[in-house]
């Protein structure tokens, strides 16, 4: 988790609102390491202290999301460029009948 999100930190993230992260390891020092790397953007952190499962712990982050648009990624991902929110969200906008983008190298 520490490598995905100093990758998405380096980022340019001015076209985010915030960043939710859920984290059900219980491991200690994940907090630290969460507001360390994402020290310098609005995020709730919600530590689950128990396995829900991936898919309850989904909708757990979800039920936070005050805008339109969820960027959604999982604890392994790195971010080469910032250019997946900008291009994403142009699909988004201009396609009434497209709901999700996958991204791909």
């Amino acid at each position: 988790m520490d490598q995905t999100l100093a990758s998405l930190a380096a980022r340019d993230l001015s076209a985010v609102r915030n960043i939710i992260v859920i984290e059900y390891s219980d491991h200690p020092g994940i907090a630290e390491v969460v507001a360390r790397r994402l020290a310098s953007v609005p995020h709730p952190f919600c530590n689950i202290r128990k396995q829900l499962g991936q898919i309850a712990s989904i909708d757990r982050a979800y039920s936070h999301v005050e805008t339109p648009y969820i960027y959604h990624c999982e604890d392994d991902w790195l971010f080469p460029t910032s250019l997946f929110i900008e291009e994403s969200r142009a699909v988004l906008e201009a396609r009434a009948d497209v709901h999700a983008v996958m991204l791909r190298a």
